[in-house]
């Protein structure tokens, strides 16, 4: 029975993962095309990411969150700490490259 909870965990996590990262990339405006573009990461892989059929190794995900200007741990907590505001529009990466403060 413990290895159907874990299964049904790690599923949930990469659900949860594809959906924070379709909601940001869908937030910041960009298609797959563009994202792809822009992480180096292929249109069909970004794809697989989101509908949660594969997750991503971390090096993707950190090319992918540059792109999006996000940092890999916050996508992975899911966690937008600045304000009540918690959507992804909040959060873009400061021109210095630290930390992500407010939209």
């Amino acid at each position: 029975m413990e290895e159907a909870g874990v299964s049904s965990r790690a599923e949930a996590g990469r659900v949860g993962l594809g959906l924070r990262l379709r909601a940001l990339r869908s937030d910041a405006g960009l298609t797959l095309a563009a994202l792809s573009e822009t992480s180096g990461v292929s249109v069909s892989h970004l794809s697989d990411i989101e509908r949660a059929r594969r997750l991503p190794a971390l090096d993707v995900l950190d090319r992918v969150c540059r792109a999006l200007g996000v940092q890999v741990v916050e996508v992975l907590a899911g966690v937008y700490p600045y304000g009540a505001d918690r959507s992804p529009s909040r959060l873009r990466r400061p021109p210095d490259g630290r930390g992500a403060l407010p939209g």
